[in-house]
């Protein structure tokens, strides 16, 4: 019995304690500032992008839509001041972004 609970306790300490993340290559990067109650948009999505990695200096609501014209039907989603994201984007689409206070979005297309 001591030999099945030590053979347990070995293979607990040697199990990763976290779970591994996948890899992304970077394809581009840029910045834009955000302004308190005005939503800004970003450029395009590139073609090949799948992914974006979304960090915003300041607490705001971001969303991901082909024009602003379908603003009403889609979903903003808040993102933590100093929090990184990924959403999954289809190409053309732009990153819209409010918040109450002025703020820098840093977006990187990744795939």
């Amino acid at each position: 019995m001591k030999r099945i609970i030590l053979a347990a306790l070995l293979a607990l300490a040697t199990a990763p304690a976290y779970s591994q993340q996948e890899v992304y290559r970077p394809l581009t990067s840029y910045q834009f500032n955000i302004s308190s109650s005005v939503a800004t948009s970003s450029r395009a999505v590139m073609d090949n992008v799948r992914l974006a990695r979304v960090l915003c200096t300041v607490t705001c609501q971001v969303a991901f839509m082909v024009t602003p014209i379908v603003a009403a039907a889609s979903v903003y989603m808040v993102l933590p001041a100093n929090t990184v994201q990924y959403y999954r984007v289809s190409p053309g689409t732009r990153a819209y972004v409010i918040s109450t206070t002025n703020g820098i979005v840093y977006v990187t297309e990744v795939e």
